[in-house]
């Protein structure tokens, strides 16, 4: 850079002041007193996160204490609680041990009593007539209409048609009698009563095969027939023997006769069926439908039964008036069964007595959902149901029990209610995740039936006759609402009565859905815990259908990824002390290893 010369200077020309020593000196000071200022924020954020770290630690220590004291107390409580249910769960034990000392829980067959009971009536059991030979069934011999399948009109009410030309009556299934030799059936129904018709151009046999409780060994059964019979056309021969009815056409309006035909088999005096016609309020029946297929899962789930955890009674003392029916779609599946059946079951004290029934549905019907749907409609006309009993539980295969003494708080329940206590179903409504759970509010197929009610029969009776089968359902009755089934169907004929008439909704609500007691929660084919449902529902719900639980150990809570005690398990053991019942050994060690240990060796050294 050129320096300027002095002599160059021009004084009008601005120059910098120049700085003195003292301002030179107070320039190092402000550099100083900016590092201190920098110096002390970093101390005060240095304090500040030091402050915030400590506060943070003692939050989370508090917290971490406040846990560790909460669960301290939540495991001494439990490991309370699960000692003094425990302690009187012993002491009922031994109470009822003591009392059933010397008790015969085999079924008391005492001398034969007096009693006339309807057994058999062919206006109810129209639907079964047409099947083959099978014991507590009315058969047909001849060349039947059968042969066709089952036909709608078989079914259906018709109206009588005549012929003009002769003058005789025709059944109106396609508008001309067959040319050759056939027997042909079918039910009329009016406002005041119902008749079975019977059109043959040869000879037709309806004969009666008693049920097994007559055919058994030391049993009694005296039976007679009842028989009124009406011709409409023809000339037609009747006559009654031993326990059947031959009919046959004689020569007049070509040869073929239409009758109107009243048939009832009365149970006078037995040694075995001693139930009364009218069946007290407490009567019930497990009914546990099944299939060929279902057999080993049904066996699987008998043998759970005999676990002291899933065991179905306490005593004796709510089973006198309990029985416990298998009942199987055909006689084949019957006889597979019975043979497979194991007699040493220690669970057979909770019933009255064992029962072996066959729905016998037509072999080309006997498929998804129909099938499934004759064997539901059979219970409310079979008399070997509705004769016998008040209430059946319908309890398929995959129906478990997730406590000890379900069958108790069943038959307690009905025991305790009263008039205003009236229902037609309890059951389930869905307790599925996902949209399982709002394809509708339909009570699953799963749950107890008043059969006794004429009103339910009756509007069972409308659910049949309002859906025919169509689309996938290709033959039975009142099962093609809504998704199909028979439960589906109850659901979508109640909906659409009540849009006509609303104000109906509210007790068809009550009488159909009974949801609130319900002693079954339906979880369709989905997991579930057992003690969650125990919790919810205070104990009330002891049975759950899901195809899930087949084959896994539900009340391990591993099988749930669970590594430690839930609120719902806690709340379980408190509802639980109160009126315990025998815990699942796995759960039961899950439970108590994880309760104060303290509580445990203490417990332990005092024993």
């Amino acid at each position: 850079m050129k320096k300027k010369l002095w002599s160059h200077y021009d004084p009008e020309e601005p120059t910098l002041p120049r700085r003195t020593l003292t301002e030179t000196s107070s320039g190092h000071r402000e550099i100083r007193t900016r590092k201190k200022c920098v110096f002390q924020q970093f101390a005060r954020s240095l304090f500040f996160t030091a402050l915030f770290t400590i506060l943070s630690c003692a939050t989370f220590l508090a917290i971490a204490g406040f846990e560790t004291t909460r669960n301290r107390t939540l495991e001494s409580t439990c490991a309370k609680w699960l000692a003094e249910g425990e302690a009187l769960l012993e002491q009922r034990l031994l109470n009822q041990f003591s009392d059933s000392q010397g008790r015969d829980f085999s079924l008391d067959q005492s001398s034969p009593q007096r009693q006339d009971t309807v057994l058999f009536d062919l206006v109810e059991h129209y639907n079964s007539i047409l099947n083959t030979v099978a014991p507590g069934r009315a058969s047909f011999f001849g060349r039947s209409s059968r042969s066709a399948g089952r036909p709608r009109w078989a079914f259906q009410s018709r109206l009588l048609l005549p012929e003009w030309e002769t003058g005789a009556w025709y059944l109106p299934s396609d508008g001309t009698p067959p040319a050759g030799p056939a027997v042909r059936v079918w039910k009329v129904e009016s406002a005041k009563n119902q008749s079975v018709f019977v059109w043959t151009n040869t000879t037709a046999e309806v004969i009666y095969f008693p049920s097994r409780e007559c055919a058994e060994r030391n049993t009694t059964c005296k039976l007679s027939l009842v028989v009124s019979s009406s011709a409409l056309s023809g000339e037609c021969r009747v006559k009654a023997h031993d326990l059947g009815v031959s009919i046959q056409a004689n020569g007049t309006a070509n040869d073929s006769c239409l009758l109107q035909l009243q048939m009832r088999v009365i149970l006078r005096e037995t040694n075995v069926l001693r139930r009364k016609s009218l069946p007290s309020p407490a009567e019930l029946a497990i009914v546990r439908p099944f299939t060929a297929s279902q057999i080993p899962r049904l066996f699987l789930s008998l043998r759970k039964w005999d676990d002291l955890w899933a065991f179905p009674c306490a005593s004796g003392e709510y089973s006198k008036s309990v029985d416990l029916v298998f009942y199987a779609n055909n006689e084949e599946t019957l006889r597979m069964a019975r043979s497979e059946f194991p007699t040493d079951y220690l669970w057979h004290r909770c019933f009255r007595t064992i029962r072996w029934v066959e729905a016998n549905v037509d072999p080309e019907a006997d498929v998804h959902p129909d099938g499934t749907c004759y064997q539901f409609y059979n219970m409310f006309s079979d008399p070997r149901f509705r004769n016998h009993y008040r209430y059946v539980f319908l309890m398929e295969p995959d129906v478990h029990p997730i406590r000890a003494y379900w069958l108790d708080s069943i038959t307690q329940m009905l025991l305790q209610g009263t008039a205003s206590d009236h229902f037609w179903i309890r059951g389930s409504t869905s307790k599925c995740p996902g949209r399982y759970a709002f394809n509708d509010y339909h009570v699953n197929g799963n749950a107890i039936y008043n059969i006794s009610s004429p009103e339910f029969r009756g509007f069972i009776a409308k659910v049949q006759r309002y859906f025919l089968p169509r689309g996938h359902v290709k033959f039975a009755p009142g099962c093609s609402g809504g998704y199909g089934g028979f439960d589906h169907s109850i659901f979508h004929y109640a909906v659409e009565f009540a849009m006509r008439d609303p104000a109906k909704w509210r007790v068809l609500q009550r009488l159909c859905f009974d949801d609130r007691k319900s002693p079954i929660w339906n979880f369709c084919k989905h997991e579930f815990a057992p003690w969650r449902v125990l919790a919810k529902s205070r104990g009330g719900v002891s049975l759950v259908h899901s195809s899930w639980g087949n084959g896994i150990n539900f009340w391990d809570p591993a099988a749930l990824g669970l590594t430690h005690l839930d609120d719902e398990m806690l709340d379980m053991l408190k509802a639980w002390r109160e009126n315990p019942f025998p815990l699942h050994p796995q759960f039961r060690s899950f439970v108590a290893q994880r309760c104060n240990r303290r509580y445990r060796s203490h417990r332990a050294n005092r024993r």
